[in-house]
């Protein structure tokens, strides 16, 4: 029997990692949760974000701090780092991932 894994690709890791090293070597899961709403079948949220870089330290995911969220005070952000070595992506999705990371009308 086949399940479907909700948008979950076995890749996501990486596509995560990208975006904290594009962020400048950290990001919260807020923010990696807004720039991967880019992509209809990998929005998640922010524990399901966690959960995958939790999953993936052995590959270089490390968490730097748990921050109060003051704009929703009923939890808290984590804060990520990505110290490992990315695979290596295909030209093609690096330029479709950079296409959707993009800020829409900024052709630069």
């Amino acid at each position: 029997m086949h399940t479907r894994d909700h948008g979950q690709k076995k890749n996501d890791w990486v596509l995560i990692a990208y975006i904290i090293q594009r962020q400048g070597g950290e990001a919260s899961t807020e923010e990696i949760r807004s720039q991967l709403s880019a992509w209809i079948k990998r929005n998640k949220t922010c524990l399901q974000i966690s959960g995958i870089m939790a999953s993936n330290k052995r590959r270089g995911f490390q968490k730097l701090e748990e921050l109060w969220d003051h704009q929703n005070s009923k939890r808290f952000v984590s804060i990520w780092t990505f110290e490992g070595q990315l695979p290596e992506i295909n030209k093609r999705t690096l330029q479709h991932w950079e296409n959707k990371l993009s800020p829409k009308g900024d052709k630069g």
